[in-house]
């Protein structure tokens, strides 16, 4: 194998990388994390805090780190220096390094070993190195010299997804590979010694259903754990993997992941498991789940490591983010999940009812009608009452409030309710409220002034108990205050109750999905009279099952809705009004700006965002976000009368892309163009700030869907400025449109709506062009003196740059009023056809003799224009999977363009002229 040093491009460098965490290992009391292929050391304390000693950058060239690999020491001393293997994709480099005094140190590093396939594992067997390579082979490897000692392929050559090496030893060594027919596969290399040939599996092990993506061997127990992409993790009894012939057998089928498994790690006393759904999971050796850990975001956790004597697990994830959790369980004091032995000869019955009553109070009723008491520092259960009329059907709710602020209710099938006081359950109160079911309960709590119960009966009544204490603390006073009417439903009862901060009102909802509104005193709207001002100013937050939350106000004695919100992917972002905090005659430092957001679920919204210095936080800096406004893009449909009559706008509508058109009228705010995956291109109007969001004008052009928008301003001999607007489909088409033109008033570029309070409709684009075969990912254009230089990226792999002219007539040239609509024409027209070896997601004209291009393919690449076809002038590898946009701007002259790539991950390039 070649080694290769670490070269870089004499024209690019990475000047920042913000990727996903792809490998993690703990070394003493410090951490590796990989990072792309750059190495980021931090020093780990008892505490659980992490600080950063040093970030090797390129360690591994253009390879993806993966996993690191400690070389062992004789007296376990990994305190002052260490040996680690780090390897990735098909990149292999050992480093040497020390940390003496609180200080990192590169003590020496080999060359960038480049192996003939893909590393999944590595193991140090004496100096040298066992790879287990992608297609079942294994490679013995001298890491210092860069020479194959020995390379055994497995005569089952098949495609392996995750690989696990056991042994010390080249004649110990034992491979578990885990292949695409979704077994695993025990063979060993060191059989290959006597005949020179394939070594065939000695043990082959089925049981999943998907591909096992990870794999980890506890040797002191025997144990081998599988993550696969069926979701489950499956624990084995294999006894000593290094001998051959052992009985394998499933102990565990573990499921607890709502997606793909990605890793997996035994611990002597646990297995931690991480997936695809961003939750790590700690279970027993047994199957049981411990512990769940939730807090990355994005696609889900790609590296795990443990500090089994410090208790702490390390989660890297795709959101580039580390994350240290506190690994306790049922050998700790403070245990994370407890089992409460509830089943027992003194307490009989089955539990029917569960309920925390604080942070260290669990309430259980039986089907014999007894509420029992937990005690977490107790630990032992309690019996408070037993009451028949609660055996067959019975709710309990426990009162909010601090620790050891005891109040629950239970209410039965005909109507009785019981409210106990936990401490002394002997004064107990009985109420029968209704001739019938109790639906529902709820406490809605006023700091220390005001307590309620709400019980819901038949016929949507809601029944509002006020409850108080004696002087004594020993009793209660449960007294009806009033009763509610919930609207017709077929689920008449309500769900949940909450005071607004005034306490003049209640706020409710019910089963239907409503939220409700109502005076918490019968006299409250008598006192306030007609006309007064009801709850002026305040709000409140619902949340419901269709995964939305509102923001609400109260005005007038009405809730209006503020902001719906609701958990959608962000697809594109624009943003316009950049400027500083103080406006242009205040010099104070920081940044605001206007952004647009839209995705999945037709819906935009536009926020304010104000970056600051702020020296209390880490980065110095500090980020407010305003919600401005929002828009869904069906709603005008909810307002319809008729609109049964009406198609309905698809609500998984998605926008694909964003652009702000800043228009020079005063009092008229910019427009947005969005490219709509309904084929459609929408104009959306900004008003006051940003605070009105309105949709304008829509057109069905394209028939298929858009997939890019781009706006652009032509400067006319007569001082005017016209804006127009480019538009490309899934069909390879572009389709020019003059907005200028559209907003002119009374223009008939702007045809009616078909039926009131619909947008209007975009009338033919000036121009259109068939630039490609497939889908357009990528636009830009850029003035020049002929007219315009356009370009275009395809999801093929293609370029088209062409020159754009734009011929505006005089005012005198107009005929009987006509309007004055501009020409446009194509000058010169080129294509490339094999740019790239992928969909090109980023094009940016930088000017008129330069261009450059980012792909799928991962690479970025400079054209020089101007002298007919865009001609080749150097590329460079980027770290960042499925790119899927790119900004670049000029510098200086000294240090050329930076290049700003965004997908899974982020980096930015520096590239000198």
């Amino acid at each position: 194998m070649d080694a290769h040093e670490d070269y870089v491009w004499p024209r690019a460098t990475s000047e920042l990388i913000l990727l996903p965490v792809t490998g993690l290992e703990c070394v003493g009391e410090r951490l590796l994390a990989g990072e792309g292929p750059d190495v980021l050391v931090y020093t780990l304390d008892f505490g659980g805090h992490l600080r950063m000693m040093k970030r090797v950058q390129n360690l591994l060239g253009h390879y993806l780190i993966h996993g690191f690999r400690v070389r062992p020491e004789p007296n376990g001393d990994l305190d002052l220096e260490a040996m680690v293997a780090v390897f990735g994709s098909k990149g292999l480099r050992i480093v040497k390094i020390g940390w003496g005094q609180g200080r990192f140190r590169e003590l020496w590093r080999s060359g960038l070993w480049n192996m003939s396939d893909w590393i999944w594992d590595a193991r140090w067997l004496e100096g040298n190195m066992a790879l287990a390579l992608g297609h079942n082979s294994v490679v013995l490897y001298d890491p210092v010299v860069g020479c194959i000692l020995q390379d055994v392929p497995c005569t089952d050559r098949c495609t392996l997804s995750s690989a696990c090496l056991i042994g010390d030893t080249w004649k110990e060594l034992t491979i578990v590979a885990g292949a695409i027919s979704n077994q695993l596969l025990v063979w060993y290399p060191a059989a290959a010694l006597t005949d020179n040939k394939p070594v065939a599996p000695d043990r082959r092990v089925s049981g999943h259903v998907g591909v096992i993506f990870s794999m980890s061997y506890l040797e002191s127990k025997g144990l081998l754990a599988t993550a696969s992409e069926d979701r489950s993790v499956r624990i084995w009894k294999v006894g000593d993997l290094r001998v051959p012939g052992g009985r394998v057998q499933n102990i565990g089928h573990c499921f607890g992941h709502s997606a793909r498994v990605w890793q997996v790690k035994l611990l002597e006393n646990y297995l931690i498991s991480a997936g695809e759904d961003c939750v790590c999971l700690v279970w027993s050796h047994e199957g049981e789940i411990l512990q769940a850990f939730r807090g990355h975001q994005g696609r889900g956790i790609r590296a795990i490591a443990a500090h089994e004597r410090q208790a702490w697990v390390i989660t890297g994830g795709d959101d580039s983010g580390i994350r240290l959790w506190h690994l306790v369980g049922r050998g700790y004091p403070d245990s994370g999940v407890s089992a409460l032995c509830f089943k027992s000869c003194s307490r009989p019955g089955a539990l029917k009812a569960v309920t925390l009553a604080g942070s260290w109070r669990v309430l259980a009723v039986t089907d014999t009608g007894a509420l029992y008491l937990y005690d977490l520092e107790v630990k032992c259960w309690e019996q408070l009452l037993e009451d028949k009329c609660f055996q067959s059907y019975c709710l309990l709710e426990a009162a909010p409030g601090p620790e050891g602020f005891g109040l629950c209710a239970m209410a039965n099938g005909e109507g009785h309710v019981k409210v106990v006081p936990i401490n002394t359950p002997t004064a107990a109160v009985d109420l029968t409220l209704f001739h019938g079911k109790v639906h529902s309960l709820s406490w809605a709590l006023r700091g220390y002034e005001e307590l309620l119960l709400l019980a819901s009966g038949p016929g949507g009544v809601v029944a509002c108990l006020e409850i108080s204490a004696a002087p004594s603390g020993k009793a209660i006073f449960v007294k009806e205050r009033c009763r509610y009417l919930l609207p017709p439903s077929k689920q008449r009862w309500h769900t949940c109750s909450a005071f607004l901060p005034s306490g003049d009102f209640l706020v409710c909802g019910d089963r239907r999905g409503s939220v409700l509104l109502f005076p918490s005193r019968p006299d409250l709207l008598k006192d306030l009279g007609v006309g007064g001002k009801v709850g002026a100013g305040t709000g409140a937050l619902g949340t419901g099952r269709d995964g939305a939350y509102y923001q609400l106000l109260v005005r007038g004695g009405q809730l209006q809705p503020v902001l719906r919100q609701k958990s959608c992917r962000v697809r594109a972002v624009a943003v316009w009004g950049t400027g500083t905090p103080g406006g242009p005659q205040d010099p104070r430092p920081g940044l605001t700006a206007h952004v647009v957001s839209a995705g999945g679920r037709a819906e935009m919204h536009c926020f304010t965002v104000m970056v600051s210095p702020d020296p209390s936080t880490p980065s110095r800096l500090a980020c407010h976000v305003m919600h401005l406004s929002s828009h869904r893009l069906d709603e005008y449909w909810d307002r319809q009368r008729n609109r049964h009559r009406m198609i309905k706008v698809d609500p998984e509508t998605r926008y694909m892309s964003l652009a702000v058109c800043e228009l020079d009228r005063p009092g008229l705010g910019p427009l947005v163009a969005a490219a709509c995956s309904d084929g459609a291109v929408r104009l959306f109007l900004l008003q006051d700030s940003g605070q009105r969001l309105q949709l304008l004008a829509e057109t069905f052009h394209h028939k298929r869907c858009v997939l890019k928008v781009h706006s652009f301003t032509h400067e006319a001999t007569n001082q005017q400025r016209r804006l127009f607007l480019c538009s490309a489909a899934t069909d390879g088409s572009l389709a020019f449109w003059d907005l200028t033109t559209v907003l002119d008033h009374g223009c008939p570029a702007l045809e009616p709506p078909a039926d009131p309070g619909l947008p209007y409709r975009l009338g033919s684009p000036c121009l259109t062009l068939q630039a490609h075969s497939c889908g357009v990912n990528s636009l830009h254009t850029l003035p020049t003196r002929e007219g315009h230089l356009v370009a275009s990226g395809s999801e093929d792999g293609s370029l088209h740059v062409f020159v754009l002219t734009v011929e505006v007539p005089e005012l005198e040239e107009a005929v009987g009023g006509a309007e004055l609509v501009p020409q446009l024409q194509v000058l010169e027209e080129y294509s490339l056809p094999c740019a790239h070896a992928a969909h090109v997601t980023g094009l940016k004209i930088l000017s008129p003799s330069l261009m450059v291009s980012a792909s799928i393919d991962q690479r970025l690449t400079f054209w020089r224009l101007g002298h007919g076809e865009p001609t080749f002038m150097n590329s460079t590898v980027y770290h960042v999977a499925d790119v899927a946009d790119m900004d670049c701007w000029p510098v200086s002259p000294e240090f050329g363009h930076r290049c700003a790539l965004g997908g899974q991950g982020l980096e930015v390039y520096n590239w000198y002229d």
